[in-house]
């Protein structure tokens, strides 16, 4: 399981910077798709620091909105600290069925699995991407391919 979690946060991950390219690309200004690209990557970190503080610097608001440049940093600390976590699991897949205890936003107690938690995250990213992706149709751009399968089958 931790393989899998890996290559789809690895799907995830390129995908985002594939969308964030296009935009700069493109040279457009589309404030609602910076907003929902800025709000995937603050989820991821978000998420991140409640299965583990230690792996977050700063915890951001959940619809902080950043310039591209500091989108591009942000992403790229986002994918390190994910990374970094992901390799440190073990290999057992019992690991994914642990229970992670958090408090939302709005400081109400929750416990998830950690399986739940990351699919979660993937599956949130994949939301807003195709939402940023009608996005860029309605504004005359033709956005880059984002699901899953054309991802696996370029590398």
């Amino acid at each position: 399981m931790k393989a899998h979690f890996l290559q789809l946060f690895r799907y995830n991950f390129v995908i985002n910077r594939k969308l964030l390219s296009a935009y700069n690309q493109h040279d457009i200004n589309i404030p609602e798709a910076m907003k929902l690209l800025s709000h995937v990557c603050n989820a991821q970190q978000v998420w991140l620091s409640r299965i583990r503080p230690n792996f977050v610097q700063a915890v951001p608001e959940i619809w902080e909105v950043y310039s591209t440049d500091e989108l591009t940093e942000r992403m790229e600390a986002s994918e390190r600290s994910w990374m970094r976590f992901l390799e440190s699991l073990p290999k057992i897949d019992e690991v994914f069925s642990e229970q992670v205890v958090y408090t939302n936003s709005k400081a109400e107690r929750f416990e998830s699995t950690l399986h739940d938690i990351l699919f979660h995250l993937i599956n949130h990213g994949t939301h807003h991407r195709a939402q940023i992706s009608t996005l860029f149709r309605q504004n005359g751009i033709t956005p880059p391919p984002t699901d899953y399968i054309f991802w696996v089958r370029e590398k």
